[in-house]
């Protein structure tokens, strides 16, 4: 079964990926005036803090989407690395039922150990953020209410890959449209009846049970029900073996994964202990509206992998470049234009609806750039990915482990603050990721920068 793209995914992902990142700022307005610049930097934390823990992830939702979206393209067989295996015209509803079980007991174990990290060692962290605040006792309360939220959207996530390894774009983005709107609605209305960061934590649970009943209607209809039930025996061995062929990518993926954090976030960690809570704040409130360009100009990307993915496991090597090229293009104007309007308007529309603010200009332009290259990468090792195989584990985890050291040798040594947490992670990713990955894309394509854009301009 071939997996395509239609206007109506293409859209829908962008209504996905404006909610889902969107949620704060659409949000932003009514955060700015109800909280604290102390509470708005506490809810940051708290982001982070749960950001580490769905490490737990540990790659296992890539890997899941990619072998579902190999079951749908007619594989009889899944492999531990490469993509040289047998497909029919057939769905293998054997294989697809022994792919979902799995994938469900994997969340359920992994959400449990989310859940004990959260509620020990999260609140120690916590506590040792809060602890001589006057609203300390408040703060930790909430925390264990975000934990008990963070906890359901976790075990649930397993729908994700399971919808767009089918191939139902429009509707996993459908039902993370509604569950968001749902989370901002609630969220909007406490936080204007004075609940807070309660009502944001309360809200958020709220979305996560919604978006879990949509996501089971999408996936589960009648035609793959009855497919499933006539399928009903599963051995151990076979469960066991296939949980292995997904942990070998996935490991690998989960690695990465924690590079990316180590890159892109852990630094918000040793920034909460060297910056003060409105500084903290201001930082992290500049880099998620930069998050935003980056996320919504990867969007169409994001929504083709699926489509990647089909086509390079069926070998048609001149569609699969024609479309990846169209999407680089694609993806690097769009952060272009939404990263310069972030620098010309950002600070003017965030001052005109709070007294708060984001980084001076000089900082904007140093963090446009260092996310200019960040995108650029993540596409060309996305698409060396569609091969099945993972080869940005070290380079991730070694420049994650290297921007902490920078990180923290600016802020403890040099007393450069914010300046200092930008600087580490630009020189960090300028070191090796920033040209590594489109070197590798290119070498392994035999292809050149300009060959590979004419493809998209020529079509």
């Amino acid at each position: 079964m071939d997996i395509k793209i239609s206007k109506k995914d293409i859209i829908w992902g962008y209504l996905a990926r404006i909610t889902q990142i969107g949620t704060g700022l659409f949000l932003l307005p009514v955060i700015l005036k109800k909280l604290t610049n102390e509470e708005i930097g506490i809810w940051y934390i708290f982001l982070t803090v749960t950001a580490l823990v769905n490490l737990l992830d540990f790659g296992f939702q890539t890997s899941i989407l990619r072998n579902v979206s190999y079951v749908y393209s007619g594989a009889k067989e899944l492999k531990k690395n490469g993509i040289n295996i047998l497909f029919s015209e057939e769905i293998d509803y054997y294989l697809l039922k022994k792919l979902i079980f799995v994938s469900k007991k994997i969340y359920f174990f992994i959400s449990i150990i989310a859940f004990f990290l959260l509620i020990t060692l999260g609140n120690v962290y916590i506590y040792s953020i809060v602890k001589g605040l006057d609203k300390a006792n408040y703060y930790i309360y909430v925390w264990n209410i975000y934990i008990f939220s963070a906890t359901i959207n976790f075990y649930y996530y397993y729908y994700t890959p399971l919808l767009l390894g089918r191939g139902l774009i429009k509707e996993s983005n459908k039902s993370l449209v509604y569950s968001k709107l749902i989370y901002i609605f609630f969220s909007f209305l406490l936080l204007n009846l004075g609940y807070g960061l309660f009502g944001i934590a309360i809200s958020n649970l709220i979305g996560a049970l919604f978006n879990r009943i949509l996501s089971n209607k999408y996936f589960f209809d009648n035609e793959t029900k009855i497919k499933l039930r006539k399928n009903k025996f599963i051995s151990k061995k076979e469960l066991i073996d296939l949980f292995l062929i997904i942990f070998y990518n996935s490991k690998k993926m989960g690695l990465a994964s924690l590079g990316a954090f180590l890159t892109l976030k852990a630094n918000y960690l040793i920034g909460a202990k060297y910056l003060s809570l409105k500084e903290f704040g201001e930082f992290a409130l500049t880099m998620q509206i930069f998050n935003i360009a980056v996320t919504t100009a990867m969007t169409l990307f994001n929504v083709y992998v699926p489509k990647l993915n089909n086509l390079r496991l069926k070998k048609t090597m001149q569609n699969f470049l024609i479309i990846s090229s169209k999407l680089f293009i694609i993806s690097m104007v769009l952060y272009s234009i939404e990263g310069i309007f972030i620098i010309l308007f950002g600070n003017k529309i965030i001052m005109f609806i709070s007294n708060k603010e984001l980084l001076k200009e000089s900082y904007l332009i140093i963090i446009f750039i260092m996310y200019f290259l960040e995108v650029q990468h993540s596409i060309f090792a996305g698409l060396i990915m569609t091969n099945n195989t993972v080869p940005i584990v070290k380079s991730s985890i070694l420049t994650g482990i290297f921007i902490i050291f920078l990180s923290f040798i600016f802020l403890k040594y040099f007393s450069i603050g914010i300046l200092g947490l930008i600087l580490s992670q630009f020189i960090g990713q300028l070191v090796y990721n920033n040209w590594k990955w489109p070197f590798m894309f290119f070498l392994d394509f035999r292809i050149t920068f300009f060959n590979f854009i004419k493809l998209a301009l020529k079509k």
